[in-house]
Parts: structure tokens; sequence; C-alpha cells
């Protein structure tokens, strides 16, 4: 029952991209006054201009295409079962550039898309149904295997380490879970693409880089783990511990990756290598 209602709310999720196609720029700016000798004046003239219509918004209901257009990351609207994807990822690298694999595309954009659906059936989305509605749809058993197998990833990601200590035993799991979910959606997804497209005479071709010997396999998740290189500051990286609800780039990539019996194939890890433990946590 419970895996029923969770397929018709997977069927009911939507995607929205998040632009500037219904935004009213003549309410907005049409009184905003730019001259073309004072910079001060223009820089004081868009200030207060912004302010009038930021006051104006609070005045107002909260409206779901409001969102920072501009922001980095997809995000996942449970009142609305909708993942609203910024119209800045609407870029040659993910979306249609000759130059780059169909790979790349999945194993970042297609990635980001599959964590947010992923929120829909977290420890928080799980308790909206299809129409965003607060509703405890999850029968009893349903709900003690998602318990216990949330209990894994608080184990397992509790025993890395960062900055020279173990992360900190904590319920709130869901990005760890999301991360999860997202790197098996976006595989299968791209597995499903390759037996559809293998056989072409480009194939080989189109789906690899210059100077990388790798499968397209092992390149989908060489890609997606470039997504998360970063150089935190030794300084700042307890600080982020404190306030950022997701676990460090180089532990997501470790967490989800040992996690995911098709990495441990494709790289022919030893059997209870780090990446390829033989207590593996999987939610879905």
């Amino acid at each position: 029952q419970t895996s029923v209602k969770a397929l018709e709310k997977l069927s009911a999720m939507t995607m929205e991209i998040n632009s500037y196609e219904t935004e009213n720029f003549e309410q907005l700016y049409g009184d905003l006054v730019i001259v073309t000798d004072n910079y001060f004046d223009n820089v004081v003239n868009t200030l207060e201009v912004n302010g009038r219509n930021y006051r104006l918004r609070l005045m107002e209901p909260p409206k779901l295409d409001e969102a920072d257009t501009l922001s980095f990351t997809p995000a996942y609207a449970p009142e609305y079962n909708k993942v609203i994807i910024p119209v800045s990822h609407l870029q040659p690298h993910y979306f249609w550039h000759d130059a780059y694999p169909q790979t790349l595309m999945y194993s970042t954009v297609g990635w980001m898309l599959a964590h947010e659906l992923a929120h829909g059936f977290d420890s928080i989305g799980r308790k909206y149904d299809a129409k965003g509605n607060l509703n405890n749809w999850w029968d009893r058993n349903s709900t003690e295997e998602f318990v216990k197998r949330k209990e894994c990833f608080k184990q397992q990601y509790s025993e890395y380490r960062y900055n020279e200590r173990k992360l900190a035993r904590t319920n709130a799991q869901d990005e760890n879970i999301a991360d999860n979910v997202a790197v098996r959606i976006a595989y299968y997804a791209f597995e499903q693409w390759l037996l559809q497209h293998q056989d072409e005479p480009t194939f080989l071709k189109q789906e690899s880089l210059p100077n990388m010997n790798v499968t397209p396999q092992q390149l989908f998740f060489l890609s997606l783990a470039q997504v998360w290189c970063a150089d935190v500051h030794r300084g700042w990286r307890q600080n982020m511990l404190a306030i950022d609800v997701h676990a460090p780039q180089e532990v997501r990539v470790i967490g989800m990756l040992s996690n995911f019996d098709e990495f441990a194939k494709e790289f022919k890890c030893k059997a209870n290598a780090r990446m390829n433990p033989r207590r593996k946590c999987v939610i879905y």
C-alpha cells in the first residue's frame, strides 16, 4: 500500500524552471531612474527601489516562483510536490553542447535533480502526499523499515573523519539519504540511455574525453565526484560543519559511492575495501 502511494506521488511530481518569464519588470522597476553621468545616484536609486519591492513582498503571501532565480542549486518544494530548477542550470555544459559526453549530463545535473526528487521521500518529504498535503500515508511496517535503514546512515556517517575529527552522530540524515538515492537514480537512467545508444558507430568516441582511458561508466563516477571537488580553508572547516546540513564534500562523495555496488564493480574495488565495505547503507 505504501509503495503504491509512493509511486502515485512520484508520478504526480513535477519540475519547474525558475526563470524571469513571469516577472513584471515594468511594475517592479518602471519608476527606476538611471542616468549616465552619476554612478552614485544610480546605486542609491536602485537600492531604494529594491527596498520598496522587498517591503511590498513582506505584506504578501510567499510565491513559489519568487525563489532566487540565480540560485546555484535545484530545490524540492514538498507543499507543491515540485522540483524547482534554476534557469542558471540550463547551460551548454549540462544539456546541449556536442563537445561533452551525455555521461556528464547524467552525472551532474541528472544527479542534482535526482537528489531533489529524493527529498520527496526523506524524513520530512515522506510526510507530504502527492498533492503536497501533510498526510501520514506510510503504514507501520514501512515506517519502521525506513527508521531502521536511516539508522545505518547515521552510524556510517558518524564514522567518517573531517578536519581530523569524527563527524557528529545526528538524526539529520536527509541530505545523506538524498545523495545515496540520487546516485542510483542518475546511474540507472544513464544505463538505460547506454543500452539505447551503445550500438551507434560514434558511441565510444562521443562518450569519452581526451586523454582519459576510462569507460563511460567510470567517467560517470569521475565527473560526479568532480562536482564536489573543493578546497576548504582549514580555519573554516569546523564552522562549515556547524552550519551546513550537508556532509563535507569529500564525505558526500565517499559515502554515496562506497554504498553503491556498481561503483565497486566498475573500479574493481576489493571486497571490504574502503570504497567497497561489506555493510552498505541503502534506503530505496
